[in-house]
C-alpha cells in the first residue's frame, strides 16, 4: 500500500502550498508583505505557474480555479517587469498586486457565489417541482347510464341523483351508496360506470350491499339493480371487493379474459392493461376463477396468476395485495418498471426511462400520503436508480 500513502502526502504537500499561498496573498492586500515573504511568493510563482497555467479550463474545483487565476495575476506582472529582480519586483510593484489580487478575490467570490447560487437554484427547482407533485386523494366520476357525468368530490355529502327507482347518496368523501327506493323486481335496469382517474380512489356500495374499492386509473361498470340468476359487474384496473354474500345469485366480477365468481369472499383483482398478468387474491372466504378452459378455486391466501391466457395457481402476498386499499406502497422483489407503474397512476405523472431501466429488484414499505419527492428518495437510497423531475414527468436512471 506505500503508493497510496505516497498520493496522500503529495496531496496534503499541494494544499499546504495552496494555504501558504492564500495566506500570502491576505499580506500582499493588507500591505504587510516583508522582503523574504515576497521571495517566497515569487518561487512559488515561478515552480508552479507553468504547470497551472496548462491545466483544462475546467478542470478542478474552486481550488483549481482559484490556483489559476492566482497564477495568470502572476504571469502579468512578471511579462511587465521581466528586467527587474524578483524580490524587488515584487515590493515595487505592491500597489498593482493588491489591485490585482482584489480584482482576484472579488472574482473568485463572484464565482463561488454564481455557482453557489446555481446549485441553489437548481436543487430549489427540483424541491419545488418534487413538492408540487401530491399524493392521490379521494375522487371518482359517475358515468350515468344517460351519458350524464358526476364528479363525485366536487359533490356535498348526502343525496346526489335519484335514478330507475334508487337513491345515489355521498357518505362522506370516498363513499358512493345505492339505496333502493322500490322493490327490486319493479326497479328498470340501466348500467352506471365508476372511473377513477390516475390519483383517485373511491369506494361504492352496489345495490346488493356488495362494497367495492376502487385503485387508481380503474372503472367498474354495473347494474342499477341486480336481476336473474347472477349478479355481474366489470372492472378495469384495481379493486378490492367484500361481497354480500347469496348462493342463489352469485356475485361475478368480469375483466378482460376472466370471471371471478365468490362463495362468501374478500379478494383483490389487480387487472391493469398495462401489467404482465392479471393477478386475483383471495383474502377470506372462498373464489372461483376462471378462463375460457380453465377453473380454480381458491382459498385464503391463495392467488391465480392469468398470463398468456394461462392461469397459475399460487401461495399471495396478501399483504402487498391489501397494502394500496391500507394506505402503502409494498414492494417485494420487484423490478422498478413495476415499482413506477404504481407511482405513475397514484401520483398521476408520467415515467420516461433515461438509458436502459436498472435490473436490480426493491424491497420495502411506503406511505401512499408522502409527496412523491419523499418515496423517490427512499429508492435512490439503495444507489440503484436515480431520478430527475421536470414538470410532471419523472426521468429514470441508474
Amino acid at each position: 500500500m506505500p503508493s497510496i500513502r505516497a498520493n496522500k502526502h503529495s496531496v496534503m504537500a499541494e494544499n499546504t502550498s495552496r494555504d501558504e499561498l492564500r495566506r500570502l496573498a491576505h499580506k500582499w492586500k493588507q500591505g504587510t508583505l516583508i522582503e523574504a515573504e515576497a521571495e517566497a511568493l515569487a518561487r512559488w510563482d515561478e515552480a508552479q505557474r507553468d504547470e497551472i497555467l496548462n491545466l483544462p479550463d475546467d478542470s478542478g474545483g474552486p481550488e483549481a480555479v482559484h490556483d489559476r487565476m492566482y497564477a495568470k495575476v502572476f504571469d502579468t506582472i512578471n511579462n511587465e517587469n521581466a528586467k527587474q529582480s524578483r524580490s524587488k519586483r515584487l515590493i515595487a510593484l505592491w500597489p498593482k498586486m493588491a489591485a490585482a489580487a482584489s480584482i482576484l478575490l472579488l472574482l473568485s467570490f463572484g464565482i463561488w457565489y454564481l455557482n453557489l447560487k446555481n446549485n441553489n437554484k437548481n436543487k430549489n427547482v427540483q424541491d419545488n417541482l418534487a413538492h408540487a407533485i401530491k399524493p392521490g386523494s379521494n375522487g371518482a366520476v359517475l358515468t350515468l347510464a344517460n351519458g350524464q357525468q358526476i364528479v363525485l368530490e366536487q359533490q356535498h355529502t348526502g343525496q346526489v341523483t335519484r335514478q330507475n327507482g334508487a337513491q345515489l347518496s355521498k357518505a362522506g368523501d370516498s363513499l358512493l351508496v345505492y339505496q333502493a327506493t322500490a322493490t327490486k323486481d319493479e326497479l328498470p335496469i340501466s348500467y352506471n360506470t365508476l372511473e377513477t382517474p390516475k390519483g383517485r380512489q373511491y369506494a361504492v356500495i352496489l345495490p346488493d350491499g356488495t362494497k367495492a374499492w376502487l385503485n387508481a386509473a380503474s372503472s367498474l361498470k354495473y347494474p342499477t339493480a341486480f336481476r336473474g340468476s347472477e349478479r355481474v359487474v366489470e372492472l378495469t384496473g384495481e379493486a378490492w371487493f367484500s361481497v354480500k354474500h347469496d348462493a342463489s345469485q352469485p356475485f361475478k366480477v368480469k375483466t378482460q379474459n376472466q370471471t371471478v365468481e365468490d362463495i362468501g369472499t374478500e379478494f383483490n383483482i389487480n387487472a391493469y392493461s398495462d401489467e404482465a398478468a392479471v393477478r386475483t387474491t383471495l383474502l377470506e372466504g372462498s373464489a372461483s376463477v376462471s378462463i375460457a378452459q380453465q377453473s380454480i378455486t381458491l382459498k385464503p391466501g391463495q392467488q391465480t396468476l392469468l398470463k398468456d391466457n394461462h392461469l397459475t395457481p399460487g401461495p399471495a402476498n396478501t399483504e402487498q395485495a391489501s397494502a394500496w386499499r391500507n394506505g402503502y406502497f409494498v414492494f417485494e422483489s420487484e423490478s422498478i418498471q413495476p415499482i413506477m407503474r404504481k407511482i405513475a397512476r397514484w401520483y398521476n405523472v408520467e415515467i420516461v426511462y433515461q438509458g436502459e431501466a436498472p435490473e436490480d429488484q426493491f424491497w420495502g414499505t411506503v406511505s401512499r400520503f408522502d409527496g412523491v419527492d419523499k418515496v423517490l428518495s427512499k429508492l435512490e437510497l439503495t444507489k440503484k436508480v436515480h431520478f430527475t423531475i421536470e414538470g410532471r414527468r419523472i426521468i429514470v436512471s441508474k
